[in-house]
């Protein structure tokens, strides 16, 4: 696992994120989401410091941490979230190409007028999920989502999705850990 140390210091050098620290963004707070991992996953969002320290073990197990923005896009304000997963454990298909360290996972929030969530938008491999209001489950304000063992591919409900051949379908049902980790806050500005 030394490459996913090597792989997280250099993307902390190009992104420049801060130390885990409160959001000042209280919507950022607020509508955070709910990570409902598969029975099966052991590798976990984690805060990125974890594996950029010097000789520090890269660990499934935490610290727990999402980092978010708030942007603004055609009159409307999205929250946005990225989830760092130190590895990535699943093999896909026949040749077995899947497993790589240092794995970043996106979750998205619409928010409309009076700042209520009324779409979410979810990273899925090469491509993504987007569903409205009644689509997704909510815990709260918090969107629930729901990550797919070894792939930490994204979902709004439990369950087996399908993939293209030759690629595993994923499992994300729901059964394992739940956390809803802090915020630390980025954007252009931030840090500096």
């Amino acid at each position: 696992m030394r490459s996913a140390a090597v792989l997280a210091s250099a993307l902390t050098a190009l992104v420049a994120l801060p130390a885990p620290a409160s959001a000042t963004d209280p919507a950022l707070t607020r509508h955070r989401p709910v990570l409902r991992y598969d029975g099966d996953e052991r590798w976990f969002a984690t805060a990125i410091e974890a594996v950029t320290r010097r000789h520090a073990p890269v660990r499934a197990s935490g610290p727990d941490r999402v980092y978010g923005d708030r942007v603004s896009s055609g009159g409307r304000d999205w929250l946005q979230y990225w989830l760092f997963f130190a590895y990535n454990s699943q093999d896909r298909g026949v040749v077995r190409t899947g497993r790589h360290d240092g794995d970043w996972e996106f979750v998205q929030l619409r928010l409309r007028s009076g700042g209520r969530p009324d779409r979410l938008d979810l990273a899925q491999h090469s491509w993504a999920e987007g569903c409205g209001l009644g689509g997704f489950e909510r815990r709260g304000s918090a969107p629930v989502i729901y990550v797919a063992n070894a792939s930490h591919a994204l979902y709004p409900r439990p369950g087996v999705a399908d993939r293209p051949w030759p690629d595993p379908n994923d499992e994300a049902d729901g059964r394992g850990r739940v956390a809803r980790p802090p915020v630390t806050e980025v954007s252009e500005d931030r840090p500096r």
